[in-house]
């Protein structure tokens, strides 16, 4: 049998990958439509997105997205630890300890308000909005609404 397959040259590497670099969860669906009928949610062998795990993935995300016509790019980070390879080596290490602690936070939920921030980390209202002016500053975060009802959602610059 040859190695030079798609299989052995780009699927396996891509799962290999995908599972030891990235640390997704890897499933083999070789059998997924014995019977007729997807065993993964799946309503045809076109549907490339299983909506029945997504949506709670993005649920407990932060996604990063960018839309240049006709394509939306769409990168969903299972972990703090996943923006980090993405996000700005430089940006994070001017944030100390107890700042980093509330990224990670910040990058765990979908955004959120300085008393939302406060009540999580168990900081003053004036550290949690020292601390979020800092990730703006600093392109970690975007600041949206004014007020009390300003928004701060974790971004990568």
């Amino acid at each position: 049998m040859s190695t030079y397959t798609g299989d052995h040259l780009v699927e396996q590497p891509a799962i290999q990958l995908m599972q030891h670099e990235l640390g997704w969860d890897v499933e083999n669906c070789y059998d997924e439509w014995s019977g007729g009928v997807s065993n993964q949610g799946r309503d045809g062998k076109r549907e490339v997105v299983l909506v029945l795990r997504l949506r709670p993935a993005l649920q407990h995300s932060t996604p990063l997205y960018t839309f240049e016509e006709p394509y939306l790019t769409l990168k969903i980070f299972r972990s703090s630890k996943g923006v980090e390879r993405v996000a700005s080596g430089a940006a994070l290490q001017k944030l100390n300890r107890n700042e980093r602690k509330g990224w990670d936070w910040l990058v765990s939920v979908a955004d959120a308000t300085a008393p939302e921030y406060a009540d999580a980390l168990k900081v003053s209202r004036s550290t949690a909005l020292n601390h979020l002016n800092r990730f703006v500053e600093h392109g970690l975060a975007i600041r949206s609404g004014a007020g009390p009802a300003t928004r701060y959602k974790a971004t990568i610059e």
